[in-house]
């Protein structure tokens, strides 16, 4: 009889230690699993980040394309003084000598230009609790890129009020110069971020390279039919004014000569008569 409850105890103690064995394997797996889990999700939501700040970096490869093109225009020699000192200078000199047509173009181009970009800017920002998700060295590098991106909205504002002036004098140098100035400082900042959300979501060097030659590329076709688009309004614009003044030349000439023709014909009759 002692045998047999020994045996039950035992037995009952052995099931009951199973069954705790076995419900903690199963929390640690659904622990592990869930950890994966989350680990997939921010990756997600880096390489989102990531693609999205690509546009930025690929931007900046563009600019410093267009510096360097404008640079050799110029001949700017750097002495004394920097890059962007010298092409603020130079683009300032070449506003004061601008049309107002040509300031209006360029205000046409680069109001909605200035929108796109005040937007996509708006368009990335995370909340605090997505920024609780984040490590810390992604926090840092985020509030840089933050304040860089209220600095050149700012900026570009004021760049954009002073193109509503038409006033080529009230583009100077210093102005430009600060502009690109904050600029510089969004971009180097826009590189950084980018890099620590490259790593957050574990993408290769290759793929990161792929993603901003296609960004690259991208953003030179727009800028290449912007301009394409641009050139070809002008030359219908010439058009539609030649046709214009032809059109008012022919109605000018017209009642000369209707007059010619009334005068020669009451001088000879016999030119109307049947």
């Amino acid at each position: 009889m002692v045998i047999d409850s020994t045996i039950s105890i035992v037995a009952l103690v052995s099931g009951l230690i199973g069954a705790l064995l076995s419900a903690y394997l199963g929390y640690v797996v659904r622990i592990k699993v869930k950890d994966r889990e989350e680990t997939k999700r921010q990756q997600k939501l880096a390489h989102v980040h990531f693609i999205q700040l690509t546009d930025f970096v690929a931007s900046d490869f563009l600019m410093k394309e267009i510096i360097s093109r404008i640079s050799a225009e110029s001949k700017l020699k750097n002495e004394g003084f920097d890059l962007s000192h010298g092409i603020a200078a130079y683009l300032a000199t070449k506003f004061v000598e601008l049309e107002p047509d040509a300031i209006a173009q360029i205000r046409a181009v680069l109001k909605p230009t200035v929108a796109v970009v005040i937007d996509s800017m708006d368009k990335f920002l995370l909340a605090p609790a997505q920024l609780a998700e984040l490590s810390s060295e992604t926090v840092y590098f985020y509030n840089r890129y933050g304040t860089a991106s209220l600095r050149l909205k700012a900026g570009l504002r004021l760049f954009e009020a002073i193109l509503e002036q038409e006033n080529p004098n009230a583009i100077d140098a210093s102005s430009l110069h600060s502009l690109f100035q904050s600029y510089r400082v969004f971009a180097d900042a826009s590189g950084l971020l980018r890099a620590a959300f490259r790593s957050a979501s574990a993408v290769s060097e290759n793929y990161s390279l792929k993603c901003l030659q296609r960004s690259y590329q991208a953003l030179q076709k727009d800028v290449r039919e912007m301009f394409e688009h641009l050139s070809k309004l002008e030359k219908a614009k010439q058009i539609v004014n030649q046709t214009a003044e032809a059109n008012i030349a022919v109605e000018m000439d017209a009642p000369q000569a209707a007059g010619t023709l009334g005068s020669s014909t009451s001088n000879n009759p016999s030119a109307v008569a049947p």
